[in-house]
């Protein structure tokens, strides 16, 4: 038996309702866990004390005006809460961080939108570039003085492969690879 099984055979207990077997499984209880004694004997006490208290006499009408008041009280409460103020059915509080939302969205929103008021964003970037090459005066631009490694970089071939000799393509990996198991 456990602690939860005790507790909840207690007042059967002090009754003497409990079968024969969960009496003894109780006593056992009892015996392993003195401090489990202290609390039927104080349950014990509670049951004996509300036995002997007096009964409390009300009227004929005390239930119906008993459940008049709850009513009574029901509906007052129902009231208070339609009074409080709201927004849209936010309290303010949660009105006020709505807000704050609302317009941290649309300031974030507007920093996505370009500044430049050329840029039409709905218009192909394709035909934006073709516009821009067919419309602009073509400029003449001074050489550039290149070093070697500027042409070495720009060469269309690397200099570095040597096409005389072929390729030998070995890549039959078939008995190249084998699993090992870990040692661990």
């Amino acid at each position: 038996m456990d602690r939860y099984q005790f507790e909840d055979l207690i007042s059967d207990y002090i009754e003497n309702s409990l079968s024969l077997s969960q009496r003894k499984a109780f006593d056992a209880y009892l015996v392993s866990h003195p401090e489990a004694q202290d609390e039927v004997n104080s349950l014990r006490d509670t049951m004996m004390t509300m036995k002997n208290m007096n009964d409390v006499k009300t009227s004929h009408a005390f239930m119906s005006k008993l459940k008049s008041r709850i009513a009574q009280e029901n509906i007052q409460s129902v009231l208070t809460q339609k009074q409080e103020k709201t927004f849209f059915g936010f309290t303010p509080l949660y009105a006020s961080i709505f807000s704050l939302m609302v317009i941290a969205l649309v300031f974030t929103g507007i920093q996505f939108v370009p500044n430049d008021p050329n840029v039409n964003p709905t218009r192909n970037m394709q035909s934006h570039m073709a516009e821009q090459t067919t419309n602009s005066p073509v400029k003449y631009q001074a050489p550039i003085e290149r070093t070697s490694s500027d042409m070495l970089a720009e060469a269309p071939e690397d200099s570095l492969i040597d096409d005389s000799q072929p390729l030998r393509n070995n890549t039959n990996f078939n008995d190249g690879i084998q699993l090992v198991k870990n040692p661990r």
